[in-house]
């Protein structure tokens, strides 16, 4: 009895074969069975059975066989790959097969594979058109339409260099053993996969795209062009100031903040918990954002976050080696979080001063002023202490030292409040002061713990790698449509958003998910260390970031079909409206039999460098991908799907997907 393993490839052998009718470059006979001889390498080849764990030699006959036109040439590199030896001392090929049983015992239907994707063929029309525009576009970093103009020099290797998919050698293998060192992280990332939440998440990004709504369609429309330019932006060097910097901020922050030596995370983690599993701080402050969001203005918010992390303390110019505002006033938290117990003698009178903690009694008082009520520094630290200061007051109390916390650091620091008042960050303390008031009205009062997670910023020296992102990513358009869609995130009642399957993920869903990164999981781990054996290696590996940023030139370019990639999503969704195939991945990543194979094979690196290697084969004049994109540009590819559709439909018992 055949198999699923052996029906698979049989599908495999009929898309080989429909390759093999790309007409050769010799004549040959129009009955290609009489030219099967039963010497030939086609007779050695055994599918009933399924392929030999004993040795690469039955897979060599098999490429070779797929390849007796030669068609396949350009793939030769793979076949080189399947005899590389892996750290199990196992050819590469054999565990690839390995794997391949594995994964048949999960009931996998190729017909229903390939019926799906017949689908695609037949329903498709321009939505196929555009995913093989996609394809082309990725491999080669540049609009489709130039890659398919008259004259495109497909052997050109410095330009498939340029690609997204070129990068993947190098992110591929370090990400697998990441995975391979770490059941908890293939446990969670397979839970993750099957998860309602999920699927939830893909049926509502398709919502949103698919929505007219004129409260959602302005902002969802340029998400990736804005995304585009964002990616570009933290890449460009021109307004870095902190020395620490590598000339890609986000690089620097996410290094600093989750995946470097000392994650600034992990000692966050705690704080960062109990401020997200506050429900009634996260319902004002949620509430505050969303009415600030129907009035416009908090649009306005990252811009003048990064306008005052440009100006010194007094909103001025910055020059080198100076503190900026906002790197002030996270300072002064940080100086200012411990108590205050002392008396100052000021000649005519005596001052005591008891406070709890002084950081916590300042953002306390902020909590609950009105924007439009200007508040001096002068007066914030008069309110604080108790006592009606003057500048002259103030200055006798810093000198005398009596105060350990009250230093002329602090006291020049707090000056970034008179910054706060000023035109150019209106916005951001119309922002500001209703998120204090939350934390101070929350379940617990989340002031000390605001407190707390500047002070540590401070510590870690994180604040200037914050700074550097901010600078970066404020001015953006991408923010600015992330701030008008909060309401909706909020609570999508009243707005269109038909969903194919399921309920709409809101922001109390994703905040969830933040929360779970900071949680407690018991024996001293956190979420985070679930997560991490994954995204370490992503975050580190240089190539992923040349990756982001070719993406980003590709999303900024206005002539790429890549802007609107995110129409594609309903169309996707429709294909596999319940998303079966998102339990199938998840139960192939939870079997160790799939995956210790498989990831096996991607950690050793030879089948990654054969796949999204840029240089041909000798003899060869194209390079994998490019074979791939040439195909699909001049056409060839789609007839070859819509071949692979009649077939389908032609086979007994079959009734369509």
């Amino acid at each position: 009895m055949v198999g699923p393993h052996s029906r698979l490839l049989g599908i495999t052998l009929v898309l080989a074969g429909l390759w093999a009718c790309i007409p050769p470059s010799e004549p040959r006979h129009t009955d290609w069975l009489a030219q099967r001889q039963p010497t030939d390498v086609c007779y050695r080849v055994n599918l009933l059975d399924g392929l030999s764990t004993h040795g690469t030699d039955e897979l060599h006959d098999l490429f070779d066989c797929l390849n007796s036109h030669g068609h396949l040439d350009t793939l030769t590199g793979v076949d080189v790959a399947f005899d590389a030896s892996t750290v199990s001392d196992v050819p590469v090929g054999v565990r690839l097969i390995q794997a391949f049983d594995a994964a048949a015992a999960h009931d996998i239907d190729p017909l229903s594979l390939v019926s799906t994707a017949a689908q695609a063929v037949t329903d498709g029309g321009e939505e196929l058109s555009t995913l093989i525009d996609l394809s082309v576009e990725w491999t080669w970093g540049r609009p489709a339409s130039e890659v398919a103009s008259p004259g495109f020099d497909f052997t050109r290797a410095d330009l498939l260099q340029q690609g997204l998919v070129a990068p993947l050698d190098g992110i591929l293998p370090p990400v697998a053993e990441g995975l391979q060192g770490s059941a908890p992280t293939r446990r969670w990332l397979s839970e993750l996969l099957a998860h309602d939440d999920t699927a939830r998440l893909l049926h509502t990004l398709a919502a949103y795209h698919a929505s007219s709504d004129p409260r959602i369609r302005p902002h969802v429309r340029p998400l990736l062009p804005h995304l585009g330019e964002a990616l570009v932006a933290v890449g460009t060097p021109q307004n870095n100031r902190w020395t620490g910097v590598s000339g890609h901020s986000l690089h620097d922050l996410v290094d600093l903040l989750l995946t470097g030596d000392e994650p600034v995370l992990v000692p966050l983690s705690e704080d960062l918990h109990q401020m997200l599993s506050d429900a009634r701080f996260s319902a004002l402050a949620q509430q505050a954002l969303v009415e600030l969001s129907l009035e416009g203005s908090l649009q306005e918010v990252p811009a003048q976050t990064a306008w005052m992390a440009s100006v010194d303390r007094s909103g001025g110019y910055l020059g080198p080696g100076e503190v900026s505002a906002l790197h002030g006033l996270l300072r002064m938290l940080a100086q200012a979080n411990q108590p205050a117990s002392c008396t100052v003698d000021i000649w005519v009178t005596e001052l005591d001063i008891e406070l709890g903690n002084v950081a916590v009694a300042i953002l306390g008082f902020l909590a609950d002023q009105d924007p439009d009520f200007v508040v001096s520094s002068t007066g914030v630290l008069s309110d604080v202490l108790g006592w009606s200061l003057s500048q002259t007051v103030l200055d006798l109390v810093v000198d005398s030292g009596a105060c350990p916390v009250l230093t002329q650091q602090l006291v020049d620091d707090l000056q970034v409040v008179d910054t706060l008042y000023r035109p150019e960050a209106y916005d951001l303390l119309s922002a500001t002061l209703p998120l204090l008031h939350a934390m101070k009205n929350g379940d617990e009062d989340q002031l000390g713990t605001m407190a707390d997670i500047a002070t540590e910023l401070q510590r870690a020296g994180a604040i200037p790698a914050v700074e550097e992102a901010i600078r970066d990513l404020g001015p953006t358009l991408l923010l600015e449509d992330l701030m008008a869609l909060l309401p909706p995130l909020r609570d999508p009642t009243g707005y269109e958003l038909i969903l194919q399957a399921g309920e709409p993920l809101v922001l109390d869903d994703m905040l969830a998910w933040l929360s779970f990164l900071a949680s407690p999981q018991g024996g001293g781990r956190i979420g985070w260390d679930d997560v991490s054996p994954l995204a370490r290696p992503l975050a580190s590996a240089d190539d992923t970031w040349q990756l982001l940023d070719r993406l980003g030139l590709l999303l900024s370019d206005p002539e790429a079909t890549s802007r609107d990639a995110g129409e594609l999503l309903p169309w996707l969704l429709s294909l596999d409206p319940e998303l079966r195939s998102l339990h199938t991945a998840s139960d192939l990543v939870g079997d160790n039999q799939v995956m210790g194979p498989a990831l096996e094979v991607l950690a050793q690196g030879d089948l990654a460098a054969a796949m999204c290697a840029t240089e041909p084969v000798p003899g060869e004049s194209l390079a994998p991908a490019a074979h791939l994109s040439q195909l699909a540009t001049d056409g060839t590819l789609d007839d070859l799907l819509r071949t692979v559709q009649w077939l389908i439909e032609s086979l007994p018992g079959n009734d369509g997907p």
